[in-house]
């Protein structure tokens, strides 16, 4: 179980609630930040954008959404060229 435990990875969209910097990065208040394992991978001002960019990038280092993944395909989807 602790095993599957640290393949997990995890993404939250939340909002500044002050202006602020971290890791460099100005962050303004109300400004849409997404965080990846309680980092900031990117900030906007479009919620859609924050979630997408988010999404986006954790599936691309997720081994489990490869092409050649077994958890990739199923049935009911065409396997990604």
């Amino acid at each position: 179980m602790m095993a599957a435990a640290d393949k997990v990875s995890t993404g939250l969209i939340t909002y500044a609630a002050r202006d602020s910097e971290y890791d460099g990065k100005r962050i303004k208040k109300g400004e849409i930040m997404a965080l990846e394992n309680g980092k900031i991978v990117s900030t906007s001002n479009d919620l859609a954008k924050a979630t997408y960019r988010l999404a986006r990038g954790m599936c691309k280092k997720d081994p489990a959404s490869s092409p050649s993944s077994p958890a990739a395909t199923s049935p009911t989807r065409k396997p990604r060229k």
